[in-house]
């Protein structure tokens, strides 16, 4: 009997059917930034460049959430002879110890240069070789089905796509097995996985080399407080970080393009050459990168950038609007510390209802906007301003557009310092608020084997009164890691780890019961060091030959160990056993265990 063990993060360790033993399914947390792949940069690789990833609209992208159709071009990202006639996608097996040019691989489709039916993104690129990915030709998934990747880490769950071209070269320029790269990362999961430091999808793909850096981009427009008179030219700002990212920024009213400009610096501004028309208009930047020639990929500066799209900005264009004006007043410019300062705002026109927000120098002094009252007027009562000279000021945003926003003006409070003892040998009370805040904490239950390292049970072998058949055997064995509970809870709770299974079936459909599983002697191997104790409780498996009623690891999840007090690490093993009838066909049975902790 083979069981696969992998450990758990989560509170409680579920463990699923996988490759016919017992796999203990866990999410794995994501990761921001990603690293180059074993083999990477390789100055014995025959790759010219980078591949570049379009999808059917012309648009680059860095990964997918489909790895059964994951981009609809590759494009070979450095000029080639202009002879070729011919670009040819392959998918490549990374293989540990072979060099890149020698990788297991197949090819996924070809097109003639020019293509035909492709974005105009993509055509537009000059002295590029881009190939079709040919539609479910390129399926990641199907080429690891042909050449199962390795469990290797840093080469599992990871393939290169390359580009080559073909035709009638230049005398000079004989390029044979010469191909652009790029290596690519795929998810056969429902969950989102962690592969060398880069998040990748359920059931998609992500580019891991050249190694993708992010970007972002924000926007904002002249409007103030979203309103635009219709005699202001409109300016949209987009302010993009990486500020060294070189590209250009797409804006867009909806979905319309409107217009386009380099990021110098990390800027970019537009003004469109016609007035917006009058009404509500949602604007948002796109990032486009300038992506640029790779010509030696082999190197540690092999990166590229990603595109993003900032947040939507509404502006609402119409009339020209009444101005309004703000007058801040307090009623105490030099209080004591801690003192109770009335401030009042009061808006003119009266008219012009809206909401005020006021701020002792950028920090705001109440969370909730403020809403006038039907004089114009809003009043704040603080008591928390800062002992020495604060600035306050009050910002008015209207309700309605017929009225522009206004920030009032600055009032300077001067602010006692805390009073003090000031006689010598007297004595005085300074009270101090302090403040801690105690996490939840976390559990957490591992064990030391993966689908790679099953755990396997010696043969079961008959009796000698030739009734029953059992096997057993140390669990975790000797010289791996043992079952480890790891508790940070607040409060020092108690926790209790119980343990279930399944029956054990073979491929020809064969059953042992469930019932026949056990796990006794427990042992807290780390005694000593974990502050707690840990109580054991046997569970026997049930022999099919005797009159024991015991219910084994086959009903409901049972108590294997429990700790009063369970902050700290426990280190636990215990003995794992069998029995079966003798009638138990000839095989090899698999099934399923669940370790949880509470």
């Amino acid at each position: 009997m083979k069981i696969n063990l992998k450990a758990a993060v989560a509170s409680i360790a579920t463990m699923a059917v996988a490759g016919g033993g017992l796999l203990v399914m866990s999410a794995t947390a994501a990761h921001a930034a990603g690293t180059a792949p074993a083999w990477e940069p390789d100055p014995q690789s025959a790759s010219y460049g980078q591949v570049v990833f379009y999808d059917a609209n012309g648009n680059v992208v860095t990964s997918g959430s489909d790895y059964n159709n994951p981009f609809a071009w590759a494009v070979g990202a450095t000029a080639s002879d202009p002879g070729v006639n011919q670009g040819n996608l392959i998918t490549a097996l990374p293989q540990q110890g072979v060099l890149t040019a020698n990788w297991a691989n197949n090819l996924d489709n070809s097109s003639p240069l020019p293509p035909t039916g492709a974005p105009a993104d993509v055509t537009a690129l000059a002295a590029t070789n881009p190939v079709s990915a040919g539609g479910t030709a390129a399926s990641i998934l199907n080429f690891n089905v042909k050449f199962p990747t390795t469990t290797v880490a840093g080469y599992q769950d990871v393939v290169q796509f390359r580009v080559t071209d073909s035709g009638a070269r230049g005398a000079g320029n004989a390029t044979s097995g010469k191909y652009w790269s790029s290596d690519v990362a795929f998810n056969p999961t429902s969950a989102p996985i962690t592969v060398l430091g880069v998040t990748v999808p359920a059931g998609g793909w992500a580019q891991v080399f050249p190694v993708v850096n992010s970007s972002s981009v924000s926007l904002t427009s002249n409007a103030t407080g979203g309103n635009l008179v219709n005699t202001t030219p409109l300016t949209l700002t987009a302010n993009v970080t990486p500020t060294t990212a070189a590209g250009t920024v797409n804006f867009f009213d909806g979905t319309t393009l409107i217009g386009s400009s380099p990021a110098t610096a990390g800027v970019a501004t537009f003004t469109p050459a016609t007035e917006p028309a009058n009404g509500s208009h949602s604007y948002t930047a796109s990032f486009v990168p300038t992506l640029g020639d790779i010509a030696n990929p082999n190197t540690a500066s092999a990166t590229m950038i990603s595109g993003s799209t900032s947040s939507a900005v509404p502006v609402n264009v119409g009339a020209p609007v009444t101005p309004t004006t703000g007058v801040l007043s307090a009623d105490n410019l030099n209080p004591a510390y801690g003192a109770t300062v009335n401030l009042t705002d009061t808006v003119s026109p009266a008219a012009a209802a809206g909401s005020v927000v006021f701020y002792d120098g950028t920090t705001a002094l109440n969370a909730t906007p403020l809403a006038t009252s039907t004089a114009g007027v809003a009043t704040l009562a603080v008591s928390n301003l800062p002992a020495g000279t604060d600035t306050v000021t009050a910002v008015f945003t209207p309700t309605s557009s017929t009225y522009s926003g206004n920030t009032s003006n600055s009032v300077a409070i001067v602010v006692q310092a805390p009073a003090a003892c000031s006689l010598t040998g007297s004595s005085c009370t300074d009270q101090q608020n302090i403040s801690v805040t105690v996490n939840p904490g976390t559990i957490t239950i591992t064990t030391p084997y993966t689908s790679a390292k099953p755990f396997t049970l010696p043969a079961l072998a008959l009796s000698t009164d030739g009734t029953y058949l059992s096997s057993s055997a140390a669990f975790p064995a000797s010289g791996d890691a043992p079952i480890t509970v790891t508790s940070t809870l607040a409060g020092d709770p108690s926790w209790t780890v119980s343990v279930a299974a399944s029956n054990l079936t073979d491929p020809a459909g064969a059953t042992i019961a469930s019932s026949g599983l056990g796990l006794t002697g427990g042992t807290l191997v780390n005694n000593g060091k974990f502050p707690g104790t840990v109580n054991f409780t046997a569970i026997p498996g049930h022999n099919p030959n005797g009159s024991d009623t015991n219910p084994g690891l086959g009903a409901a999840p049972q108590t294997w160990a429990s700790s009063p007090a369970g902050d700290g690490t426990a280190t636990m093993t215990g003995t794992l056993g069998l029995f079966a009838p003798t009638s138990t066909p000839a095989g090899t049975y698999s099934g399923t265990i669940t370790f949880s902790v509470i």
